[in-house]
């Protein structure tokens, strides 16, 4: 259990270096859940349904989900991006570590490149596009009648749309 939770801290570690944005690193996950009278994650063996409902304890989004068993004399690990909401994964990877041996960057980059993607904040959905051209030479005004005025668009539901994918 040490050997896993010093592997998942090790985990924590790379993923802040590498500008994922972590709420709780393993150890104050550890502390939240005693404070809350629950059972540290360890105590889930990698069962899917526990490490959701800790993380809805938590009340956070997503949870990534280390496990750790021993092959002979190395270490297998396996982490997975969770949404808690569903308990979907959502980006997944596993290594296997030598005895002693430490988790590296380049070994959870492909990892950390698909969870960067995966976790980037949506832009912004009233962000104009700005159209650029290059100048065309002023041309002498030509009178012309003033447009007809646009109709008027029956009531539009593309934002309702787009904020209910954003809250999903």
């Amino acid at each position: 259990a040490g050997d896993a939770q010093a592997l998942a801290s090790q985990v924590s570690t790379v993923l802040s270096q590498q500008g994922v944005p972590l709420t709780l690193a393993p150890d104050a996950v550890t502390q939240q859940l005693k404070k809350l009278g629950l059972p540290d994650a360890g105590s889930c063996a990698g069962n899917r349904d526990c490490v959701v409902e800790l993380g809805r304890q938590l009340r956070v989004t997503w949870v990534f989900s280390v496990s750790v068993a021993r092959v002979e004399k190395d270490r297998s690990m396996s982490i997975e991006l969770v949404n808690v909401e569903d308990g979907a994964t959502l980006e997944k990877d596993g290594l296997v570590l030598p005895a002693k041996a430490t988790v590296t960057a380049e070994q959870l980059a492909t990892f950390v490149g698909a969870v960067k993607k995966r976790l980037a904040p949506p832009p912004p959905v009233d962000v104009p596009v700005v159209v650029t051209t290059t100048p065309k030479p002023v041309e002498p005004p030509v009178d012309l009648p003033p447009p007809p005025p646009p109709p008027v668009p029956e009531r539009s539901h593309v934002g309702s749309f787009v904020l209910g994918g954003l809250a999903a």
